[in-house]
């Protein structure tokens, strides 16, 4: 579990990206919570594609970014949206979590990571904040990558080692017999 820090605003923020990945209702207490402790922010949301239409419909929202359908999956981001959204150099990252200690939020606080922020916090059910410590998560998805790399080197090592015996076993059988 990532270290959780309590997190006292900063008053220079003004660019701040939410990622809708929680309930529209706690979306909802969020934004009222970030117009509240900022002055004048300027709020963008990353969102899938089919709630759009809601979000744009939304006052406290100035840019709705969609980024497709289903949920947040390392593996499966676009590039060019990382890309743009590095770009537009947010002072912030907001990411909801619908649980109290932010179990399965893996992709999307590793998408945080890739986006460039100055700083990413993390809202849970009862509108506590907290930063996230990066640490951790990079150790995670360097595990997810490099393991199943390992995996293949240990298995083409054991399947060398297999042929290897089993040349070896074939050659001293002929002369035996």
């Amino acid at each position: 579990m990532p270290r959780r820090e309590a997190v006292s605003p900063d008053l220079r923020v003004k660019k701040i990206l939410v990622f809708r990945s929680a309930r529209m209702e706690q979306i909802n207490k969020i934004m009222d919570d970030l117009k509240e402790k900022y002055l004048k922010p300027e709020i963008s949301i990353l969102c899938q594609s089919e709630v759009v239409d809601t979000l744009q419909a939304n006052p406290q929202i100035n840019e709705v970014l969609a980024y497709g359908k289903g949920n947040f999956n390392l593996f499966k981001c676009d590039r060019s949206l990382l890309n743009k959204i590095k770009q537009k150099r947010f002072d912030l990252i907001v990411i909801p979590h619908n649980n109290e200690i932010g179990r399965g939020y893996f992709h999307v606080e590793s998408i945080a990571s890739l986006c460039g922020a100055k700083r990413v916090i993390c809202y849970d059910l009862f509108l506590s904040c907290h930063s996230l410590n990066f640490g951790f998560r990079l150790w995670r998805i360097l595990n997810i990558i490099l393991n199943p790399l390992l995996k293949l080197l240990f298995l083409g090592y054991l399947k060398f080692q297999i042929w290897k015996s089993n040349k070896y076993v074939s050659r001293n059988t002929r002369r035996v017999s």
